[in-house]
């Protein structure tokens, strides 16, 4: 069995450094955003979290030959196409049976290649838990249908005003590489339903666990515990080398994320708060008028937060 820990919800949430952090203990592999493997990584060849362009990455060529035999760009260029084809958008008719079942039908293929792609993740890696960024519920929910693959999905929030401001400005998926820009509407509108989905189809109460990014950055050594013993694993021997700074000395092997993934060092773990300085009142109260429903469900509107899946960690 393949043990897959999902880092759901929406982007510019922080969760980069979770998954660098996650990959520096034994045991795990950290491998980015496997969702756009496909067009970023096997068809536009851009960086690994190693730090060198997808095709030169001996570890993502040997996962190529066990899982498939090499990477065949025209079997990358049908997945791409098969992964843009299920969104978002499509998650509420997997409710109808009738619709849920001509879907995944069509989709049969695909989730067997995912599952013979995670396989070789595993084998090649040698690790027991592969920590897949992903964050798109929708890509999780077919991930909770391939066979051999058991699913934990952390269910990553941070405030939406952060996550608006941060999507209005400039970051880089690598030098070069620019991130896609929203407007408020547009950032307020997507957190809303990334968070919403990843709640109501992401498997099962007892393998789905939310985690604020807030709580993480006040106490990331509790959090990582708590979700270490979530997953039945060693909670000793974390790479903190204080109580709000890491040492990440293990280059991961993401296929896509944003510059963050290419950290290595010391990297100090402190909320970023620059949007309470530069973000417009116009723009928080558009978020405001959006977002509220979730933002009270998450405890943003009511004071301290409760931590993760509404308990404080074991």
């Amino acid at each position: 069995m393949v043990t897959v820990l999902f880092i759901a919800g929406g982007g510019r949430s922080g969760s980069t450094i979770l998954h660098n952090l996650l990959g520096q203990i034994d045991g795990f592999v950290a491998v980015g955003e496997l969702r756009y493997i496909w067009g970023r990584a096997a068809l536009k060849n851009q960086s690994c979290g190693c730090g060198v362009p997808f095709s030169q990455c001996v570890f993502w060529h040997d996962v190529m030959i066990k899982a498939f035999g090499g990477l065949d760009r025209s079997m990358a260029r049908e997945m791409l196409d098969l992964t843009e084809s299920f969104r978002i958008r499509n998650l509420p008719l997997m409710a109808v049976p009738a619709v849920r079942r001509r879907e995944l039908r069509r989709l049969r293929t695909y989730i067997e290649r995912l599952g013979r792609l995670y396989s070789a993740i595993q084998q090649v890696s040698g690790c027991d838990v592969i920590v897949d960024s992903s964050k798109n519920p929708s890509y999780g929910y077919l991930l909770d249908r391939v066979d051999g693959v058991e699913v934990h999905h952390l269910h990553f929030v941070r405030d939406a005003p952060p996550v608006a401001h941060s999507w209005g400005g400039y970051k880089d998926f690598e030098p070069g590489v620019p991130m896609a820009r929203k407007d408020t509407t547009a950032s307020a509108t997507q957190w809303m339903a990334r968070n919403l989905t990843a709640e109501l189809f992401a498997g099962h109460e007892t393998v789905r666990r939310r985690l604020r990014y807030e709580d993480f950055v006040a106490q990331p050594r509790d959090h990582i515990r708590s979700v270490l013993r979530w997953l039945g694993r060693p909670t000793d021997d974390l790479p903190f080398v204080s109580a709000h700074e890491v040492r990440i000395d293990r280059p991961n092997h993401s296929v896509f994320g944003n510059s963050v993934r290419f950290q290595l060092g010391t990297v100090a773990l402190r909320p970023d708060e620059r949007w309470r300085r530069e973000m417009r009142r116009v723009d928080r109260m558009k978020v405001a008028g959006v977002t509220w429903p979730l933002r009270l469900r998450y405890g943003y509107l009511t004071g301290p937060a409760r931590a993760t899946t509404d308990r404080v960690p074991a």
